[in-house]
């Protein structure tokens, strides 16, 4: 957790709905490929923390990324993730 720069959660514009755990299903929104900006469901692989995990997200393989980008075979990972309350590009949400 040395890498990741401290998170003062009182300063946070919303709050802190859960702290993840490894395994949770979250949402994950693209920020690359076809589909920027649309959500695709995730795993926690890695908890940084309330706000920062490592994913594993399922993607819609080559209706969402060109074959030589990660993601293309239906999986990729996304580290050292943020959350975010709204859909954001390269945050992830608790569903809904």
């Amino acid at each position: 957790m040395e890498h990741l720069a401290k998170v003062d959660y009182d300063t946070l514009p919303y709050p802190v709905q859960r702290m993840p755990k490894v395994g949770d299903r979250v949402l994950y929104c693209l920020s690359s490929g076809y589909h920027v900006g649309e959500e695709r469901p995730a795993d926690v692989v890695r908890v940084w923390g309330a706000v920062c995990v490592n994913l594993q997200v399922i993607t819609d393989g080559p209706n969402d990324f060109k074959e030589n980008e990660p993601g293309y075979k239906g999986m990729f990972w996304a580290t050292s993730a943020l959350h975010n309350t709204d859909p954001k590009p390269g945050h992830w949400r608790w569903g809904d």
